[in-house]
């Protein structure tokens, strides 16, 4: 249940997120003792944003060759629109991070 800018909403949020790092952590050192999920999480960030600063200074230049300058502008505001939906829990708490 969504509630429009209540606390019992931020603190089931927060809640469920301690609790899932604090359950993943423990699982990962009874089962893969040897596993170092920072390593992962490091490589994941260095290469998915390299990746998204080429691919997104390509798909900008090619789009500024075809629309003009201004199109720049419309391309970083879709990216972010389309971003904020990842950003807000993959879209589960959307309409809450809208008005929160």
């Amino acid at each position: 249940m969504l509630l429009k800018n209540s606390n019992v909403d931020i603190f089931i949020n927060t809640t469920a997120g301690f609790t899932w790092a604090y359950n993943t952590q423990i699982f990962l050192n009874e089962y893969f003792p040897d596993y170092n999920p920072g390593l992962w999480l490091a490589m994941c960030s260095i290469f998915g944003g390299s990746f998204g600063v080429i691919f997104g200074g390509i798909l900008s230049d090619r789009v500024v060759k075809w629309l003009g300058i201004p199109s720049r502008l419309w391309i970083l505001s879709a990216a972010t629109v389309f971003l904020v939906i990842f950003e807000c829990e993959y879209g589960a708490m959307v309409f809450v991070c809208w008005y929160a």
